[in-house]
């Protein structure tokens, strides 16, 4: 299956991952990514697909998770992780799951983890780092 890739005179377009949306932190972080998103003229696609938990069935090769599989890295110029994402799960868990969309760019909301890539390139310097905006 070929995986259709976007022009790059196109539109950008960011991913946003929600466990939930029914909260009130839920629907005003929302409200606020889609205003950034508006204001800076970028496509919003929002996955609220519950605890990423990996499922591994015989004969996979990598790990699947669930609904979020439907996002493809070619097709998405970044992705926003909201807190909720992360409830419940270790540190391996949360870099296992973010794994699974490189190279993309992540960013997160309230999730500590270092999520940092090194690229022998660039010296052994990270090559992006997903910002903790925890207290």
């Amino acid at each position: 299956m070929n995986i259709p890739t976007k022009p790059a005179s196109k539109r950008k377009t960011v991913g946003v991952f929600l466990a939930e949306i029914s909260r009130v932190w839920g629907t005003e972080f929302m409200a606020g990514v889609e205003q950034a998103a508006e204001e800076h003229n970028v496509n919003l696609v929002c996955f609220v697909g519950g605890k990423p938990s990996s499922l591994m069935t015989p004969g996979q090769l990598q790990k699947s998770y669930g609904l979020y599989d439907l996002v493809k890295p070619s097709q998405f110029d970044g992705l926003i992780l909201a807190a909720d994402i992360a409830h419940g799960l270790s540190p391996k868990e949360i870099k296992d799951f973010c794994r699974a969309f490189a190279p993309t760019p992540m960013v997160a909301q309230a999730i500590e983890a270092d999520w940092s890539r090194r690229d022998p390139r660039r010296n052994g310097r990270s090559r992006w780092r997903a910002p903790s905006f925890s207290r």
